[in-house]
């Protein structure tokens, strides 16, 4: 009886020491909400807690949700601090290692896996975007710049406040502010400048939804700006459906 015992034991080191459970996959599958308050260095290392977690109450969290079938998701404030969310998908590189690849950047991520324990998810800081931020790129007032346009009826070039246009008549554009306000301005119909108001949220990296206050009867109350290229110098979109005709 004794031997029976000594080699049940032995045959279970065996197993568990050529196969050992991975530190990572049994409680990845969930969303995980920034927990800042644990962390003692943002610049080395983000701090995760499961999304039932008693966090101290705070503004709306940013975090990441890993499904076992290989999609994902990430979401962050945006500017009027409601949830922007953006999908994507991810795939193992190594035991502490994955990478995410969102669908609307065309360069994946790596996401290092520092430790997961006691519900507690720490990762080295993600390089999801290389480039600032769409949002730091966005808020500021742009001119459109028709004169740089090849054809208008499908992108719209605009410049920023300052640019040296050429002298013209009054030029249409947008003011997207930090504190998420929005400003459409126009020439009217005696080519005096007009202006209507509303908010902007981000709904992704190319993409923007504003609600007007106040719209004319001809304009939309909603419309998306979606966004083909932003630099700080130039930014280029598909002509939005501002007129509730027939688009821009």
């Amino acid at each position: 009886m004794r031997y029976l015992l000594l080699t049940c034991t032995l045959l279970s080191l065996v197993v568990f020491t050529a196969c050992p459970p991975s530190p990572t996959e049994p409680n990845l599958y969930q969303k995980w909400l920034n927990s800042y308050e644990e962390e003692t260095n943002s610049a080395e290392e983000r701090c995760y807690r499961p999304a039932d977690y008693n966090f101290p109450q705070s503004r709306q969290r940013s975090g990441f949700e890993f499904k076992e079938d290989g999609t994902m998701s990430i979401f962050y404030p945006g500017p009027t601090d409601a949830l922007v969310t953006q999908a994507g998908t991810w795939t193992r590189k190594g035991d502490n290692q994955l990478e995410v690849k969102l669908a609307n950047q065309s360069k994946p991520f790596l996401i290092d896996i520092i430790s997961l324990q006691d519900g507690l998810l720490k990762i080295k800081p993600p390089q999801i975007n290389p480039n600032p931020s769409t949002i730091g790129l966005l808020t500021k007032k742009w001119y459109n710049s028709r004169e740089e346009e090849t054809d208008p009826s499908v992108e719209r070039c605009y410049r920023p406040d300052g640019f040296e246009f050429p002298q013209s008549r009054g030029r249409s554009g947008f003011e997207f502010k930090e504190n998420g306000d929005f400003v459409y301005f126009f020439p009217g119909p005696t080519d005096r400048m007009e202006s209507k108001t509303g908010k902007w949220t981000s709904v992704n990296d190319g993409k923007v939804s504003v609600t007007l206050d106040d719209p004319n009867p001809n304009q939309n109350k909603t419309f998306d700006i979606e966004i083909n290229t932003l630099t700080n110098d130039v930014m280029k979109i598909k002509p939005p459906r501002i007129s509730a005709n027939a688009g821009y």
